[in-house]
Parts: structure tokens; sequence; C-alpha cells
């Protein structure tokens, strides 16, 4: 279980510094990841581990794609959800990424994923 006062500092440290990127909007998804990791960390979760894992493969038909991360608790079979992270720069409106993040969820037989 994760800290909530813990959580609530590393919270207000990583939008202090996104606000103090230079040029966020240039920023890879790398950058966005590092982010992520710190937040997830601060919950709780291991990152790049058996609970957070990079670079999970789904089908769809012939083809094949791979989410950013599948994420689940310790112990369970499947992921509790998928997370895909794109750059700072892109808009959470995009149709193009809501459609790409859902069709991993339907393609993996995931309930919920997260687009950030």
């Amino acid at each position: 279980m994760a800290d909530e006062g813990g959580l609530e500092l590393e919270i207000k440290r990583l939008l202090s510094a996104y606000k103090g990127l230079p040029h966020a909007e240039k920023e890879s998804e790398k950058r966005a990841e590092d982010f992520l990791r710190s937040l997830f960390e601060a919950m709780g979760w291991k990152w790049l581990s058996d609970e957070v894992m990079p670079q999970n493969t789904t089908k769809s038909g012939s083809k094949t794609s791979r989410v950013d991360f599948s994420v689940k608790k310790a112990g369970d079979a499947k992921p509790s959800f998928y997370l895909d992270a794109k750059r700072f720069s892109n808009k959470l409106e995009a149709e193009k990424d809501m459609e790409q993040v859902l069709s991993y969820g339907k393609n993996g037989g995931i309930r919920w994923v997260v687009l950030t």
C-alpha cells in the first residue's frame, strides 16, 4: 500500500519537474515513461518486473502489436490493465491514439486501458 503523503509529494515533484521542462512539447515518449515510472513506484508498483512489464505483445488476426506496458497485481495470471505512453505533446483526444489503445485491450482481452 502506498503512503498517501509520499505519493502526494511525488505528484507535486513531478508536476514541478514537468513545468520546468524547457521544451515539453519536444520531449520523447521515453521522458513520459520516466515520469510514469516515478509515479508507479510511489504507488508501490515494481517497475519493469512481473507487475509492470514493457512491450507486451497483443495480436489481431495476423497483425502483432506491442502495448507499452502491461500492469498486473502480484500473483495474477492476467494483466489488470494496459498502459500506453505517448509524448507530452500528444493530445489525449487524438482519435488515432484512443483507437490504438482500445484495440490493445480488445485484442488482449483486457478490460481496462490507460492512455497517457
